[in-house]
């Protein structure tokens, strides 16, 4: 739970502090334009008189309609993408205890947390090959929707290797594993979160909308 609230955090930092950081260059671009523009007709009128300044006005007018034109374009872009962030999942694993009766604590599990800022939809896990040359790889139940900020424990298909979360521990075995997860957005946009689990530690590899290659 800590690994994963560390991740919200810093996800949603990420987003707002990129917002602040567009809205401040835009208005530095705009301050500059509207010195360098009274700079530059005044200049004319003062040497080549007020017909020629009358032309620098027309033409100034001219790149500012074109400049708005293009600054509405781009924040539609942006509309779209802060959009896609709002609706957004993001998955990632953890270990947590397993209560058997009130607080009584028998063996682990593999849970999953939606750190992102929308529901994940259509969860598969991929199957996880525990020991090398094992032809028992752990398949996993599919899961309907993770709600944004809640988690639920993954179900494996096959019991028979039970230890298997016990391995998925930083520094509890000599292998480190890749969890791959798949899911989708309210949008039915697919996506996909690696998580690097076992003796390398458990940390998020990488995260997008395209499968991994």
């Amino acid at each position: 739970m800590k690994l994963g609230l560390r991740l919200r955090l810093l996800w949603n930092k990420w987003s707002i502090s990129g917002e602040r950081t567009l809205e401040r260059i835009r208005l530095q671009h705009l301050i500059v334009g509207v010195i360098a523009a009274n700079i530059l007709v005044a200049v004319v009128y003062r040497h080549w008189g007020k017909d020629e300044a009358t032309l620098v006005v027309y033409w100034l007018t001219a790149i500012i309609v074109l400049v708005y034109t293009f600054e509405t374009h781009g924040m539609r872009r942006e509309m779209i993408r802060q959009n896609d962030i709002s609706i957004q999942p993001l998955l990632i694993t953890s270990i947590v205890p397993r209560k058997i009766v009130g607080e009584v604590i028998r063996g682990e599990d593999l849970n999953v947390l939606n750190i992102g800022r929308g529901p994940a939809l259509f969860v598969h896990i991929d199957p996880l090959e525990i020991v090398p040359g094992d032809e028992h790889n752990i398949d996993f139940e599919v899961v309907d929707c993770v709600e944004a900020a809640k988690s639920v424990l993954a179900t494996a298909k096959y019991a028979g290797r039970s230890d298997f979360v016990a391995r998925l521990k930083p520094n509890a075995d000599n292998l480190t594993h890749h969890v791959t997860l798949h899911y989708e957005d309210i949008n039915g946009r697919k996506r996909y979160s690696v998580m690097q689990m076992g003796k390398g530690g458990i940390r998020l590899l990488e995260h997008g909308q395209a499968k991994p290659t």
